[in-house]
This record gives C-alpha cells, structure tokens and sequence, in this order.
C-alpha cells in the first residue's frame, strides 16, 4: 500500500496529465496509452492511483466542477457595489481572464456528454447555478424586471460567453471577445429599459 502522501501527488500528476490528454485529443481520443504517453507512467500504475478510464473521467468531471464553482465564487464577491452586473461581464469577457486551456477542456466534457450520459445532468446543474448566480444578481441591479426578463437575459450573456470561449482555441479573438462583451451590455442595457417600462 503507498503511502497516503504518494499516493495523493501521484494521482495528481496522473489527474493534470489526464486534464492535458483531454484539452488536446477530447475526452474520447482520452485513451490510457495517451495517458500513459503523457504522464510517464504504466497503465497498471494508473489505473492502481487513479482507477480505470471511467473512473478518470468522474474525477476530472468534479475537478472541473470544483473549480468552475469556486472561480465564480470568487468572480461574484470581487463585484463592485456600484453597477455590479456591468462589472461581472467587464471581467467575465475580459482576455485577461480568459484561459483557453480551461474552455477546451469545458468543450470537451461537453461534447463528452452527449455519449456519457453521466457527465450531461452534472454540467447541466453546474450551468443552472451559474445562470441563478447571474439572475439573481440581477435581481438586486434591476428589482422592478420581471422574473422572466431577469433570467432571459441571464441565460444570454452565459449563452454568449459560453460561446466565445468555444472557439477561444481559433487564435487571435479579441475582435469577437470584444463585439461579445459589447453583445452582452447591449443585452443587459434591455433591463434597464424594460425597468423604465
């Protein structure tokens, strides 16, 4: 039996090989003799720190959800008190921000779930939440918007977020990051004039 602190770095090396596999060759291409490229190590070690494909793909799933929740944690209490739903899309569509290593691996798991049903009702709830954060933050900046309106604009500006970092991969983006993020406030500015309505 390794020992616990052994075990924990190996399985994290195998975890961030495992990540790397994943943003290059998807989650599919992901095989365990890639990984066994890419980490260094035997199949048969692998699989004894780290479990089989299957299990490989359930942890790097709630590694990714993990840090997903705690990045948005962190991007919602770093919101200013004055116009905070302004400043949530300055930072979320900011290129300082942006990792493309990160959304090619969110694409992946994503596309992963239309043959891995396990990974769809998981992302699935991720994204809800993401998108309740938002609504409810909108909520506090535009109070006398319906519900419905809240949340149409909410599901939006992920929406487009979502997709300019679908193609974060392509090279240069700014051009397109920027009409998004200009996208997005033209999307939140909606609110303000339903809120005169």
């Amino acid at each position: 039996m390794p020992r616990p602190s052994v075990k924990k770095e190996r399985t994290e090396e195998i975890m961030l090989a495992f990540e790397r596999c994943v943003t290059r060759y998807g989650v599919e291409g992901s095989t365990l003799e890639r990984l066994a490229e890419e980490s260094g190590l035997q199949r048969s070690l692998i699989r004894h720190y780290a479990g089989n494909r299957d299990d490989l793909i359930m942890a790097l799933l709630e590694r990714y959800l993990t840090q997903s929740q705690q990045q948005s944690q962190l991007l919602f209490a770093a919101l200013p008190a004055e116009k905070p739903a302004q400043a949530f899309i300055e930072y979320l569509f900011d290129d300082y921000y942006s990792d493309s290593s990160s959304a090619l691996l969110a694409n992946a798991l994503f596309n992963a779930a239309a043959t891995i049903p396990e990974l769809a009702a998981p992302l699935k709830a991720a994204t809800d939440d993401f998108i309740e954060a938002l609504t409810q933050l909108l909520q506090q900046t535009h109070p006398h918007c319906e519900s419905d309106d809240r949340y149409a604009v909410a599901s939006g500006i992920v929406g487009i977020y979502f997709n300019i970092e679908s193609v974060a991969h392509l090279g240069d983006t700014r051009k397109w990051r920027t009409a998004s993020k200009r996208s997005a406030h033209l999307l939140l500015s909606a609110l303000d004039t339903l809120s005169e309505i």
